[in-house]
């Protein structure tokens, strides 16, 4: 099979139905942009590990503008015959070599194989048959199989050349994105559909740019990134849009994943530490189309990873409320200490605590200040299903700013009292939220029984009951037994499935 490949001139190569990358492995990934296609998520993450661009899932959907340079394929045994003529759509100027049952060529009783035979005539492909081979490696059954080679030339005048073209201008709506959607107002499906429509209406940019510019280079003097330095007869070569499409993709792509990440009912749910993670992680989306199915896979993702991440989040500010600032002499009363569980010595979060966030002399001290109150916010809505406030205590901080009226804020979560010394006197104005949080570090740290407030006081050992009544009182217990948001910490302190 590698001994059909043309690597002249080859630079992008796909394989639209990886595995675990056994094909692509052929090829050095410091030479050539190794890219794939694949179904199963747990292959998916492997083909990463391994350094592989994951564009998408289901070749069949696959919808992308990019072309490949070369597709090397060995597609499911039952329908091969969609996946090769999918995969004509992706090749422009470049090469395919694939793996298909042999029946599919020797009997073409479908409209589908009808239809693929006569485009392999039309391309003069090359095809070898070879006698008891595995269609791949994780089927044992021998088959005959044949060896497809495509070879897919344009030139210039092919690809360009005005008279190959039909005028229809009118089919073009030149949208500025600003203009279609202001930012924040749109929901997953529209921004999908955005998408689309961005990615129809910049295939056709490109395409009427180098259909209209067809012999006219070295006058128009108009680059395209990427270009080789010969002006060809002052014509732009195949490669060059190749190139054109590309960048466009990578670059559209990356706005909307980006986008996706930063839609108000998303990012409000982050604070700044997990949301700079989070764009880290969709670094290994940007080449993925962005479709539904693609948009789940990093949601699935996010789940598995956000849950981590979150109790990194209460963890830091836990500890910033407790030990951070200790050295302050006021917030030493942030805390109340307790004998925990299995002599471990525990400590709490009072219901009122100071922390140093306040210095009104800074340059950058109001919108940091809104950052960090925002993030406290958004830790403690945790343990409130995701739900914030009405009114954002960021916000409310920043309207307070410029008005100093007097030198207390609130909302429903909190009262807050700035002090010139720079200091935040908080008050929870909610029990519960603080209880769970105190409740959900104990047990994580193990200064809690892991079942604690999850059954019955009179049910309790002697140990137990000690750390109960250290903790908070048989009566506060009783009150909060089996809080849901409780014992069910892991899944209400992440609220992606609301997004």
């Amino acid at each position: 099979m590698f001994s059909k490949i043309d690597t002249y001139k080859t630079r992008r190569i796909l394989d639209p139905s990886a595995g675990k990358g056994d094909l692509l492995k052929l090829f050095s990934s410091n030479q050539f942009e190794l890219y794939a296609i694949e179904i199963d998520t747990n292959l998916q993450k492997i083909l990463k590990q391994d350094g592989f661009r994951i564009v998408d899932s289901d070749f069949l959907t696959y919808n992308g503008i990019d072309k490949y340079d070369l597709i090397i394929m060995n597609p499911p045994f039952k329908n091969g015959e969609k996946h090769l003529l999918h995969a004509l759509n992706f090749v422009v100027d470049g090469q395919i070599v694939c793996i298909l049952n042999a029946e599919t060529i020797k009997n073409p009783y479908s409209n589908t194989r009808k239809d693929l035979i006569q485009r392999l005539n039309d391309l003069n492909a090359e095809i070898e048959y070879y006698q008891d081979m595995f269609i791949d490696a994780e089927r044992s059954t021998c088959v005959e199989i044949a060896l497809i080679n495509i070879k897919i030339q344009n030139t210039v005048e092919q690809l360009f050349n005005p008279k190959k073209f039909e005028m229809d201008d009118n089919n073009i709506i030149l949208e500025d994105r600003n203009d279609v959607k202001k930012h924040g107002t749109i929901n997953i499906h529209e921004l999908i559909n955005d998408y689309n429509r961005e990615k129809e209406q910049g295939i056709k940019a490109i395409s009427n740019f180098f259909r209209d510019s067809y012999g006219l280079r070295s006058e128009l003097q108009l680059s395209v990134r990427g270009e080789s330095s010969h002006y060809n007869d002052g014509r732009y070569s195949a490669t060059e849009y190749k190139q054109a499409i590309q960048q466009y993709s990578r670059n559209l792509k990356k706005h909307y994943w980006e986008t996706l990440i930063k839609l108000p009912k998303f990012e409000e749910k982050l604070t700044v530490e997990t949301k700079e993670k989070f764009f880290k992680l969709i670094n290994d989306y940007r080449d993925m189309e962005f479709n539904e199915n693609n948009i789940n896979i990093l949601y699935e993702h996010l789940i598995s990873l956000g849950t981590e991440l979150i109790e990194q989040c209460i963890d830091k500010l836990f500890n910033k409320i407790t030990r951070q600032h200790a050295y302050y002499s006021e917030s030493k009363k942030n805390i109340y200490l307790y004998n925990g569980w299995k002599t471990n010595n525990g400590y709490k979060i009072n219901k009122k605590f100071i922390l140093p966030v306040h210095n009104p002399g800074a340059f950058d001290g109001g919108w940091r200040v809104q950052e960090e109150l925002s993030d406290i916010e958004k830790v403690f809505s945790f343990f409130n299903n995701g739900r914030k406030p009405d009114a954002s205590i960021a916000d409310i901080y920043n309207k307070w700013r410029h008005s100093h009226t007097d030198n207390h804020i609130e909302n429903d979560l909190f009262k807050i009292c700035f002090y010139k010394k720079g200091t935040a006197h908080f008050t929870v104005k909610d029990d519960a939220l603080l209880r769970r949080f105190n409740v959900f570090v104990g047990k994580k740290r193990q200064w809690l029984p892991p079942d604690y407030a999850m059954k019955n006081y009179n049910d309790c050992n002697n140990e137990e009951k000690r750390v109960i009544d250290e903790f908070e009182g048989k009566k506060q217990y009783t009150s909060s037994l089996n809080d849901p948001l409780l014992t069910n910490s892991n899944k209400s302190i992440l609220m992606l499935n609301s997004i």
